[in-house]
């Protein structure tokens, strides 16, 4: 798309896998990021073809194929041309800034990811044991809110459970089977949802930022975020305080993505966040090779035809057709920040065969206007005026 290979410097989530099946030597991992993904090694050729420069791998399918799978992958995009950043052979590696050189100056990036399985968090080396690869983290904890009344309820079951001289107050929250609650008036009898995330996480993050504004002339910090849920679309308060926080510790740009469809759009300090733009490819639907605990996640013998398996991932994982409406965010940047923002909306070809399917192409007609629109209602909160002129939107900051 002539979008992306036009502009200075292009930013994309690769949240896949590259495994050259002929010399892989990894293995699927017991717990995936949802499913097990993987591409070919030329998708990394693709990617610099297609116009993209700087790539994230902090998100929860860095790790599907075990740390192999991870460490090759940004091999494969670095020997593409591509700059990867937010994952690592240790913590330090995933947190550290990576470079990438422009004619109008150097771009540093910073990842991160608060939606991941466990096994996928690196760490560093201690004494003689040795880092484990895996990428970057934000950790963050649900924490469930319930009216007092339903607290206590809880707190009965659970002291029920427990010996007299173990059972706990609960008037400030408890913890049971997992899970942390809390208590809270106004949710009546229902339920929110609030998070408690890591200082030690977010500390370090802002510091490879401070570091990455010091060795360069433009920083992105991209987040790859689930939370609260698919079906909700405005960030919860943990995700705009660090994404606010990255702007005031040295990003130019802040780029959320994970919840597949299109969030709202905020400028902060005249440096814009994006808290999601939806996907740009979105090809699950073609793969064919799964591992067996695929097949017993869908209750299907291991004798049951990939074409089979294939129509039930599909069914499963790419149903929404929300999915695949997304939008293209073109940002003129001066001295001073973001001057304004040029909206394309995306159309991934939900209905398409094969091939076609999950492919952008620009958004027209009813379908653009659907797009933006929406994307207009969602940034309205933050204050951001998006300014829909047939088939483009602008965001015009000074």
């Amino acid at each position: 798309m002539a979008l992306v290979d036009g502009a200075d410097v292009s930013f994309g989530n690769f949240e896949t896998t590259i495994i050259d099946r002929d010399r892989f030597v990894g293995t699927p991992q017991a717990e995936s990021g949802g499913s097990w993904l993987f591409s070919d090694p030329d998708v990394a050729a693709d990617l610099k073809h297609f116009g993209f420069d700087l790539l994230s791998h902090a998100n929860n399918h860095a790790m599907d194929w075990g740390a192999e799978a991870l460490l090759a992958t940004a091999e494969h995009l670095r020997r593409a041309g591509l700059t990867v950043a937010g994952s690592g052979e240790t913590l330090s590696a995933a947190r550290q800034p990576r470079y990438c050189d422009s004619a109008n100056g150097r771009i540093g990036l910073v990842c991160a990811s608060s939606s991941f399985p466990r096994s996928a968090r690196a760490a560093d080396p201690v004494g003689r044991v040795p880092g484990r690869p895996g990428i970057n983290p934000y950790r963050a904890m649900r924490m469930v809110v319930l009216s007092p009344e339903n607290l206590a309820v809880l707190a009965r079951i659970r002291n029920s459970q427990r010996r007299p001289e173990d059972r706990a107050d609960y008037e400030n929250g408890l913890s049971f089977l997992g899970n942390e609650y809390l208590p809270s008036d106004a949710v009546g009898d229902g339920v929110a949802f609030t998070f408690r995330t890591n200082e030690q996480d977010k500390q370090a993050i802002l510091a490879a930022l401070r570091q990455a504004r010091q060795n360069s002339d433009f920083v992105v910090f991209s987040l790859h975020n689930h939370q609260p849920g698919f079906s909700n679309r405005q960030p919860p308060a943990f995700l705009t305080d660090i994404s606010r926080q990255a702007v005031e510790a040295g990003a130019d740009a802040v780029v959320v993505h994970g919840s597949h469809e299109v969030g709202p759009i905020e400028i902060h300090r005249g440096r814009p966040i994006f808290y999601s733009l939806g996907d740009f490819v979105f090809e699950g639907h073609m793969m064919s090779e799964f591992p067996a605990d695929l097949y017993e996640t869908f209750g299907l013998p291991l004798d049951t035809p990939p074409d089979a398996i294939s129509r039930k991932h599909d069914e499963t994982y790419f149903r929404n057709p929300d999915d695949y409406k997304s939008i293209l965010a073109l940002s003129r940047f001066g001295r001073d920040g973001v001057d304004e923002i040029d909206i394309h909306p995306i159309d991934l070809n939900v209905d398409g065969q094969a091939t076609a399917k999950g492919l952008p192409r620009l958004a027209h007609g009813a379908l653009a206007r659907e797009i933006l629109e929406s994307l207009k209602a969602l940034s309205e909160p933050f204050g951001t005026t998006v300014t829909v002129s047939g088939d483009t939107a602008r965001i015009s900051i000074r």
